[in-house]
């Protein structure tokens, strides 16, 4: 059966990066992990994709530092509020940080026009 879940996500290159609250124990990521073929809307753009669970520390942690560097009062805030963590925490409270969340990344495969 299809879900729909409406997720925050940043462009990176030409994929789309999306943050997991839940990290691992998130349904949605549960679900990615056993169907990874995935269709996503994005505005008025649909495609068809393959997504990936990310929970290696290095990778979470580079991530996390872009969403600190595009959304500084929004993501600062998370860190503080639902992580303890200082606004700009460092690179070693990041990686940290990942032994108990994830993220997905999709690659884009078939773009369709409606």
């Amino acid at each position: 059966m299809k879900r729909v879940t409406p997720l925050q996500y940043e462009m990176i290159g030409a994929d789309y990066y999306l943050g997991a609250a839940r990290g691992l124990k998130s349904d949605w990521v549960l679900n990615i992990q056993a169907h990874p073929q995935v269709n996503v809307r994005v505005g008025a753009k649909h495609f068809q994709g393959v997504a990936e669970v990310i929970s290696d520390p290095i990778k979470f942690a580079d991530f996390m530092e872009v969403r600190l560097e595009r959304h500084p009062f929004m993501i600062g805030l998370i860190m503080e509020k639902a992580h303890g963590l200082p606004r700009r925490p460092s690179r070693a409270q990041l990686e940290g940080l990942a032994k108990d969340e994830a993220f997905v990344i999709v690659h884009p495969t078939k773009f369709s026009e409606n």
